[in-house]
């Protein structure tokens, strides 16, 4: 009869256990607002109007289509424009991916009553669903002139106040 170190087997298990596969990415996106917090499947995402918006990209120009931001927030229950708290210049949106990148807009960098530039989350590239290191959800800001801000496979957005600096 084999004995066996149960440290050792402990070991080895806690080993096959944390270099095994990633877990399974969520086709989920949570927006939190205050103390309310609203869930969105892919699905609801895609039911929202789709915006395309080319951006150059690797050398070329590239299309991605999703809904604004600015309309999921409105969705989840953010008010936008003049009637957000403090005109909504106080106000700015953290977006966090799974493994705990994040990037912060203001939110007049997505309103679009105060801006024209395209803020989306994107569902599709070049007319093709993302891919699954992007996606499902992409979050795509125009203009920028790097792409430190398109967060990649975000999960969660938080509608914040900037707190008051004296």
């Amino acid at each position: 009869m084999i004995q066996y170190d149960m440290r050792i087997v402990s070991l080895l298990f806690t080993l096959i256990l944390s270099t095994g596969a990633p877990p399974a990415q969520s086709d989920a996106l949570s927006v939190r607002i205050g103390d309310t917090r609203v869930a969105f499947s892919a699905d609801d995402v895609r039911a929202l109007p789709q915006r395309t918006v080319t951006v150059p990209e690797d050398g070329g120009t590239s299309r991605y289509e999703g809904p604004r931001l600015a309309d999921i927030l409105v969705r989840a229950g953010a008010t936008l424009g003049p009637g957000a708290a403090g005109g909504g210049l106080t106000l700015y949106v953290v977006a966090r991916a799974p493994d705990g990148f994040r990037a912060v807009l203001s939110l007049a960098e997505i309103d679009p009553d105060y801006t024209d530039r395209d803020v989306i989350l994107a569902l599709r590239r070049n007319d093709a669903p993302l891919l699954t290191d992007d996606g499902p959800f992409r979050l795509i800001v125009s203009g920028d002139r790097r792409r430190t801000r398109w967060v990649r496979q975000v999960a969660e957005l938080t509608l914040l106040t900037a707190p008051d600096v004296k």
